[in-house]
């Protein structure tokens, strides 16, 4: 059974003192072994789609006009920039495009993928809720929504949508206020469904309906659904869509470990990255917006890793000889994976640098297969995807191709990684898949991970 990828958040990381360091090499001890989950067989669709080139999104643009008139981009090449001449590459297998649902609503918001037994759901404010089929790029399914969507959760093998109502929500009680629609759905017989309207009492939940920001979602241990928005949570049953406030904390960007007998949690809030063990908080690093990609969990004497992946701090130092080395303004970001001591918070090692302004967006998959959506500049127009294996050594980039319109892309671009190593990217209401992704024995991830950005 396919599970859900962990995807992180889109943001960037300013650490003092790790610019200097981006040359050091990222190493791991050749006795550590992966023993992360063994990849599965899969169907011969995907048997189909594995004996593909890299390069087959341009191979078959011509060819495969079967797949094209389905609503699949072959064909969208995006031009080679300078800053990437000089690194490996690769192609999308497919680029599937996603069914316009609302074609006037702004792009608020685009979260998932969520990924299923090979079926990637994606979550867009102009295309509701859609299912795409990993191994065809077809879309199986779609549901429309309101313009604010929430990530869908991984309720077992079954999938949690949520957002605002398409449709107008029905009357609810005196002293009630509806907050939107749900819908839990088996991704591969989406018939087989239940669901109904989130509501809960105005004087509790309003602020929730009135907050604005990134949205998250988990599933409890009980079964309750958690959905934040910003600075406020609410706890769904969803047995009945009674909501009922909840704590934040609750719902946060966090890896979990178990690491000598101890449970280890690493959540990245804010501007803060927590090492908390057995609930208290033993350790706190600051961060200028980070994106956490994951852990590498070990055993005593050796200690875990936490990875993180963004930009060092800009050079903020009066200009020297005119300005012509360094000072402001500063000179261009060079981005880093970073991997922070896990039991102390202090940076352990760095890889080499790549270009960017900022990371946006990562998966983490076995083997310690690391992906990065990264922001080139601040322009908003030319981002790309770079894979990494264990060692933080850079496997590929692919460039997006540029959003349409010309205009700035308005959501960040959403990653995933199936456990057979294909990488799942979301982003313009376009699902991209691309090729496995080459990993080096490394000590194993962490296998839990909270899967919603």
């Amino acid at each position: 059974m396919r599970t859900a990828p962990s995807i992180a958040s889109a943001c960037s990381i300013a650490l003092a003192g790790v610019a200097a360091m981006a040359a050091c090499g990222h190493k791991r001890s050749s006795e550590q072994q992966e023993t992360g989950e063994a990849r599965e067989s899969s169907d011969q669709a995907a048997r189909d789609r594995d004996a593909r080139p890299e390069d087959a999104a341009r191979d078959t643009a011509s060819s495969d006009r079967g797949a094209h008139d389905a609503g699949v981009d072959d064909t969208a090449v995006p031009p080679l920039w300078p800053e990437l001449a000089d690194l490996p590459s690769a192609s999308p297998w497919r680029i599937a495009e996603l069914p316009i649902s609302a074609p006037t609503a702004a792009p608020v918001a685009s979260y998932g993928p969520l990924v299923i037994d090979q079926i990637a759901i994606v979550a867009t404010s102009r295309a509701g809720f859609v299912a795409i089929d990993l191994t065809t790029a077809n879309v199986m399914w779609s549901r429309p929504a309101g313009p604010r969507v929430a990530p869908p959760a991984a309720d077992g093998v079954r999938a949690v949508l949520a957002g605002d109502c398409a449709t107008q929500p029905r009357p609810v009680a005196a002293g009630e206020i509806a907050l939107g629609c749900y819908d839990v759905v088996d991704p591969a017989n989406v018939a087989d469904e239940r669901g109904g309207f989130v509501h809960g009492a105005k004087k509790v939940v309003a602020a929730f309906d009135e907050a604005s920001g990134v949205e998250r979602t988990t599933i409890t241990g009980d079964g309750a659904f958690l959905w934040r928005r910003g600075d406020r949570a609410i706890r769904v049953d969803l047995a009945t869509g009674a909501a009922t406030p909840a704590n934040i904390t609750d719902v946060t960007d966090h890896v979990d470990l178990t690491y000598g007998g101890a449970h280890w949690t690493y959540t990245l809030e804010g501007e803060t990255l927590l090492g908390a063990v057995d609930g208290a908080i033993k350790w706190k690093t600051p961060t200028a917006g980070a994106v956490l990609v994951g852990a590498f969990n070990d055993t005593p004497p050796r200690i875990p890793l936490v990875r993180l992946a963004g930009r060092g701090r800009p050079r903020t130092d009066p200009p020297r000889n005119g300005g012509r080395h360094g000072g402001n303004p500063p000179r261009p970001t060079r981005l880093l994976l970073l991997d922070i001591a896990g039991t102390d918070g202090q940076l352990g090692q760095v890889s080499h640098s790549f270009p960017g302004a900022s990371a946006m967006s990562s998966a983490f998959g076995a083997g310690g297969a690391t992906i990065v959506a990264i922001r080139l500049d601040d322009s908003a127009m030319r981002d790309y995807i770079a894979t990494f294996d264990g060692n933080g050594l850079m496997t590929w980039t692919w460039p997006l191709p540029e959003p349409p319109g010309a205009a700035p892309r308005a959501s960040p671009p959403q990653l995933a990684i199936t456990n057979d190593g294909w990488v799942v990217a979301l982003f313009d209401d376009r699902v991209a898949i691309l090729p496995l992704v080459s990993t080096s024995p490394t000590p194993e991830p962490a296998p839990s991970r909270n899967p919603t950005p």
